[in-house]
């Protein structure tokens, strides 16, 4: 299978995006996923990058032998389009474009046109289509979905496109989830098209929850007492439902490939590689090698049944390719990703290598300063702590000084004080110890001790002591998160995302 990297521009410098394709192709990777934001389209009234960062990106790739799939507008999530007066005749509903008609169709096909002329070796363009949660809102779609169903508006589109991109000798490609969602009609999508067949949490040959699309609103919990680590809090959200709440055409549907236990308490894990192999479609599983939330210092080892269990089950359905996403402002940075990467080729590599061999192997592909002891600490020490993410348990931006208030409320306070106490301690050992070599300078040193400084903090807001300390710290941290931020983004690019990641908790302990 080939592996594909995952890169979002999101606004890097032009060095920075170079410098992580170098790394792809020392990783090991053969394709980059090209997800350009406010690409200096001819109708960009605001670029963040110009056409001679894109040329120059697109001559390495072509340099390093990497293939593009590149990536700009999509027809869902598409705030960024919409929010061109040109485009808001389009707008239909929940962010996404309108399905009906022809001039989202005609948009597209030029979003198309100018990212293939920016990447001619391009074979493939990828325009989204994934998670319409309020799905044929518009007048138009409404009418449509009256008339022949969800499924059947969200394929027609679909095939429009994939015949369009035909026409300028391209592939489409999109996200599996809406397919998945909405599966009646999936049998009559262009066999042309790939899946990247997205699923983030499901973990080893069984899960204790089923999933039919792929975010947390398709999650189905069969088991809240199988839940562990990062999973259970992440799963710990109104978001995720009952498994007596299955959609009965689902369980018509895909009932004989989930193969629940006698209690239905598990269900087999990546059924849709099997799924989309029985119609006929190439996919790319799309995976993760951090639990999603946690905005700092994730850990990756809970990741690894995950990954090990996509992979095997993509390679037994003919899955032709791969690919560990990373998401963007709310995450970790994608330099930060490293060791998370390399374990998942390692894995991809030695489908049977145990943990030893993983962070033995990783840490050999990282080079110096990377122990295998490092790699193992980088991937354990840190956890999710609902009070230190950047978004809320409700996956949104609220004041630091009440999520303690709603920890309380629900239930969570003393477990998630409990933790941070424990990451904190963890990261600290790392940092004095299997990292202590590590340039202080550098961003994976700066990672371990920030982790460490959020869940003090966290015990100190609790506590209402030793907050002046910790400010101080604070402080110290920003300044090198700036400086370190300086080196991926432009000045006031940087800027704003220290300020994202360090003011709330500053201001929590100054008040």
């Amino acid at each position: 299978m080939q592996s594909i990297y995952h890169l979002r521009s999101q606004g890097f410098r032009r060095s920075h995006l170079l410098d992580q394709l170098l790394q792809a192709k020392a990783m090991g990777f053969g394709a980059v996923n090209l997800h350009w934001e406010r690409f200096p389209h001819s109708f960009e009234p605001d670029p963040a990058h110009t056409i001679a960062d894109v040329a120059a990106v697109d001559a390495l790739c072509a340099e390093l032998g990497l293939e593009v799939i590149p990536t700009s507008h999509s027809f869902t999530h598409s705030d960024t389009l919409l929010r061109l007066p040109a485009f808001k005749h389009l707008d239909g509903g929940s962010g996404s474009l309108e399905l009906t008609g022809d001039a989202t169709l005609a948009v597209m096909a030029l979003v198309a046109r100018e990212l293939h002329a920016a990447h001619p070796r391009a074979r493939t363009v990828h325009m989204g289509g994934d998670e319409i949660f309020k799905y044929a809102t518009s007048a138009a779609s409404n009418g449509a979905v009256v008339r022949q169903g969800r499924s059947a508006l969200y394929v027609d589109f679909v095939n429009r496109l994939a015949a369009a991109l035909r026409g300028q000798g391209l592939r489409l490609a999109i996200w599996s989830d809406m397919l998945i969602r909405y599966p009646e009609r999936a049998s009559v999508l262009d066999r042309s098209v790939l899946l990247f067949y997205w699923d983030y949490w499901s973990e080893g040959e069984r899960s204790p929850f089923v999933t039919v699309g792929g975010g947390l609103v398709d999650q189905f919990v069969l088991d809240r007492g199988a839940l562990r680590g990062d999973l259970r809090m992440l799963l710990f959200t109104h978001l995720a439902r009952e498994g007596r709440e299955i959609p009965l055409g689902h369980w018509r549907d895909f009932g004989r490939l989930w193969q629940m236990d006698a209690a239905g308490t598990s269900a087999r894990s990546f059924i849709y590689a099997e799924w989309f192999r029985e119609l006929g479609f190439e996919f790319v599983a799309s995976m993760l090698t951090i639990p999603e939330k946690g905005s700092f210092l994730p850990p990756v080892a809970e990741k690894i049944p995950h990954l090990r269990g996509f992979l095997a089950r993509a390679r037994a359905n003919g899955g032709v390719g791969w690919m560990p996403c990373c998401w963007g402002e709310y995450w970790p940075p994608i330099a930060l990703f490293a060791p998370g990467f390399h374990l998942a080729q390692v894995l991809a590599a030695e489908p049977s290598a145990d943990e030893a061999r993983l962070y033995a192997e990783s840490a050999r592909r990282l080079g110096g300063p990377w122990t295998a002891e490092a790699v193992r600490g980088w991937c354990s020490a840190g956890a999710h702590c609902q009070f230190a993410d950047l978004l809320d348990n409700n996956w949104g931006r609220s004041a630091v000084k009440d999520r303690l208030g709603w920890l309380e409320r629900a239930g969570l306070l003393d477990e998630d004080c409990a933790r941070a106490a424990a990451i904190a301690e963890r990261c600290t050992a790392l940092a004095a110890g299997a990292m202590g070599h590590f340039p202080a300078a550098g961003p994976e040193r700066w990672a371990v001790e920030d982790m460490a400084w959020r869940c003090r903090v966290q015990g100190a807001c609790r506590a209402r002591q030793g907050m002046a300390e910790l400010a101080a710290e604070g402080v110290r941290l920003r300044a090198r998160a700036e400086a370190v931020f300086a080196a991926w983004w432009p000045e006031a690019e940087a800027a704003q995302r220290t300020a994202m990641r360090y003011d709330p908790w500053l201001e929590a302990l100054a008040g």
